[in-house]
């Protein structure tokens, strides 16, 4: 602040030298609050400008009540209680009464000069004309209500309108109010207010929704692509900000964008549609804009009603889920000697759905703690059941990142084979998602449960994306498995066939169990019972079916 030094005001200066020191200050009109001695002054040039009738006041509120529109009154009388609290420095805008009663948009800027235990220190501050005739600040703006009865209005109307509708919203506004404190927020929140109004249209209606997003309603015609300019002009303007006032933290806004037709989008609808783009440009990294594209709502659109029905069938007993099993062969005898449970699920709407598509939903959600749960009690039962036809008959269970993280699975599993009266010894758990297994100390915790409980692990897609050879022997798992993926540069390559042979002697050197998933033809297999692994799975054996279709399939 330009006169700071003039207003740096030591203990032992007297009260008149500090009145003296305001007369001479040039920048705006300055005003001194001291809460220790009682003394509260404005520059002498302020009575010129302002209705004010003297520059001495007997307490701040006085002298702001004759100052401030009364609307913005208690907030500013805020702004100054958080500065005598320690908040350092406070920026904003407000209204104040000219003379003759003229409404005059200020800026305001406090500063804490000097501070006791109990908030009686010195507060000194400014306030300069705005001289722009559409200057706002966030507290003058409407809400989001005032949004909704505006966007009625034009759809209400016979006259057809169109535009668009844009949310936009500061990036991390939780993070810098936890690292900052509001007092920044609140001044990012009123530098991108004036970035915006600086390139708005006069016609175009602008309110505040939230803590740190803005909404910007344009009915006048305005196209997608001119909310696309505009939000790009924000952002330029956003970081010129940035780089002109260096604060401590450099910030960013994103945008979702969705046209607007006054015949065809009703509000509850607009409002999703703004609300996925705002989601989506959130979601692919921030600091940019998504404009709505109709296939891609569509298909988000459906995702939620197919987790609606996932969660129906879930509460439902588990409706339309069923377990399907893949018989797993032992390369030694050639003889089946277990199964993979492998969750299927289907509704009336989409039928049989991929488990690439609902599980993850599962995961997403949380249900997959439930039906995990139901899917492990199935296969452990059945386990028991196919044990008369098969002794020694074993099933795989796979078990995600999810549900390790979010519900006590070692205690499910020894319940369930306490139930069934089933050895753990016949039941094998194959971890997903290694990656994250192999970082979280939490999930290597419940692992080490699953060791004392002496429950078998698997390594699911060992070959693909993330496999660390040297965790394998921390997790203690008794099989690797390897995927079809793998298997097929294996058929193609001579190179990855090596890897293959090595990958299999390696685990067989530390005493590993070697299980090759995908094999589909006659010619896989041969090749692929060469590198002796202990266990083949794949659609040469039989495909995934019902526990119906299985029984008849292997045990008939």
């Amino acid at each position: 602040m330009k006169a700071q030094g003039n207003l740096m005001v030591k203990e032992e200066m007297s009260l008149a030298n500090s009145k003296d020191t305001f007369s001479e200050s040039v920048e705006g009109y300055m005003f001194y609050l001291d809460f220790y001695h009682g003394y509260y002054c404005i520059s002498e040039s302020a009575i010129y400008k302002f209705e004010l009738p003297e520059t001495n006041y007997p307490s701040a509120d006085n002298l702001f009540k004759e100052l401030v529109h009364e609307e913005d009154l208690p907030y500013v009388l805020q702004c100054v209680m958080q500065v005598r609290k320690g908040c350092i420095s406070k920026k904003f805008r407000c209204r104040c009464y000219g003379k003759g009663k003229e409404i005059l948009w200020v800026n305001c800027h406090l500063e804490l000069i000097k501070n006791d235990l109990k908030g009686l220190g010195t507060v000194v501050g400014y306030i300069r004309e705005i001289k722009q005739e559409n200057s706002k600040s966030i507290d003058s703006l409407q809400s989001d209500i005032k949004f909704i009865s505006d966007y009625c209005s034009a759809t209400d109307s016979s006259l057809h309108t169109g535009g668009y509708v844009m949310k936009l919203g500061i990036d991390n506004i939780k993070e810098i109010n936890e690292k900052y404190g509001l007092h920044m927020a609140d001044t990012i929140m009123q530098t991108t207010l004036d970035c915006i109004t600086h390139f708005i249209d006069s016609e175009v209606k602008l309110y505040k929704t939230g803590s740190d997003k803005f909404i910007i309603f344009d009915a006048t015609g305005g196209s997608v692509k001119k909310a696309e300019n505009l939000y790009r002009n924000i952002k330029e303007e956003v970081n010129k900000y940035n780089e002109h006032m260096k604060l401590p933290v450099y910030y960013t806004v994103s945008a979702g964008v969705a046209a607007f037709d006054s015949y065809t989008d009703d509000y509850i609808e607009e409002c999703k549609k703004v609300d996925f783009a705002f989601n989506t440009a959130t979601r692919r990294g921030k600091n940019g804009i998504f404009l709505l594209e109709k296939e891609e709502y569509e298909k988000y659109i459906m995702k939620l009603d197919i987790e609606e029905k996932l969660r129906h069938s879930v509460k439902n007993d588990f409706e339309g889920f069923e377990v399907y099993y893949q018989p797993i062969v032992s390369v030694k005898t050639g003889r089946i000697t277990g199964a993979e449970a492998l969750l299927r699920w289907s509704c009336e709407k989409y039928g049989s759905l991929s488990p690439a598509v609902f599980v993850p939903m599962l995961e997403e959600s949380g249900l997959i703690v439930p039906v995990g749960r139901w899917v492990m009690k199935t296969a452990v039962k059945q386990c028991k059941e196919w044990q008369k036809k098969i002794p020694g008959f074993r099933m795989n269970i796979n078990v995600s990142y999810i549900q390790l993280k979010k519900s006590d699975v070692a205690f499910d599993v020894v319940n369930e084979l306490r139930e069934y009266e089933l050895d753990s010894k016949f039941v094998l758990f194959e971890l997903t998602e290694s990656g994250f297994v192999e970082t979280d100390s939490t999930i290597r915790h419940i692992i080490k449960t699953f060791q004392k409980q002496k429950i078998k692990l698997g390594l699911d897609d060992f070959g693909t994306g993330y496999s660390n050879l040297c965790y394998l022997n921390d997790l203690k798992v008794y099989i690797i498995k390897i995927d079809r993926t793998f298997v097929m540069k294996a058929m193609k390559s001579n190179y990855h066939l090596k890897l293959l042979r090595h990958i299999i002697d390696m685990a067989h050197s530390i005493h590993l169990k070697v299980c090759i998933e995908g094999v589909e033809e006659e010619h896989e297999l041969q090749i692929v019972t060469e590198l002796n692994p202990d266990y083949i799975q794949g659609y040469y054996f039989g495909k995934p079916v019902d526990k119906e279709e299985f029984y008849i399939q292997n045990m008939c």
